[in-house]
């Protein structure tokens, strides 16, 4: 059966998030242009150049989060769909603001935190649309 464009960028982002190093959880992220047509891709991990142990043994996590890795790899206006396989935290929904985006689509609630970001995006009268599972299913890390 044929993938909606929700869909597809939404395996996508599962996709993406398969290349995050972070021990602790794996977040991906694809911005595109209204029609699809252009994207840039983040996935959650350490800056450039700063090696693979995200710090989580030692209690914390240095990892940018998969949102702002997209969002510095945007290089195209207009109108903008940030597909998310969490819903963003309160800093990367206000990055997603910033950059332009007026649609997030995410699949899953990673903590209790995600509802400030979802909060955030009402507030800046986002619109934010739920997919439960529907795409990441098959592509969540195991």
């Amino acid at each position: 059966m044929r993938p909606t464009k929700h869909e597809l960028f939404m395996k996508i982002a599962w996709a993406a998030s398969e290349r995050s190093h972070c021990r602790k959880l794996h977040v991906g992220c694809v911005i595109t242009d209204w029609d699809g047509e252009q994207m840039a891709i983040g996935y959650n991990g350490l800056a450039k150049k700063m090696g693979d142990d995200c710090g989580v043994s030692q209690g914390k996590c240095d990892c940018i989060h998969a949102e702002a890795n997209a969002v510095v790899k945007v290089r195209f206006g207009g109108r903008k769909i940030a597909y998310c396989t969490y819903a963003p935290c309160r800093t990367c929904a206000a990055l997603l603001v910033n950059a332009g985006v007026e649609l997030v689509v995410w699949d899953q609630l990673a903590t209790k935190k995600s509802r400030e970001g979802l909060d955030l995006l009402e507030g800046a009268q986002i619109a934010s649309l739920a997919i439960w599972g529907s795409a990441g299913k098959t592509w969540k890390p195991s």
